[in-house]
């Protein structure tokens, strides 16, 4: 699709001379998770974090959905189950 907002990222990182591989590096982690980052089939502050240092953009002009949005957040839970009686 044209228009995935994967590849407006992509862009970014080929007009820059930026590969997945320098990224995984910087972040040690696989180029498969960058790949996945990038084609925004998960998430991820340290990679999203480098591809926009080295792109020079800001988070939310790459990852808008991203950027504050407290609804895709993933949080961990503090719910405590009550105590049985």
């Amino acid at each position: 699709e044209i228009n995935h907002p994967g590849r407006a990222i992509r862009a970014a990182m080929i007009l820059k001379g930026i590969r997945l591989t320098e990224v995984a590096a910087r972040c040690a982690v696989s180029p498969s998770a960058v790949s996945r980052v990038v084609a925004r089939q998960s998430r991820s502050r340290k990679i999203e974090g480098e591809i926009c240092r080295l792109v020079g953009q800001k988070r939310r002009e790459l990852f808008p959905a991203s950027s504050g949005s407290r609804a895709r957040t993933v949080r961990k839970s503090t719910f405590q189950p009550p105590e049985a009686a």
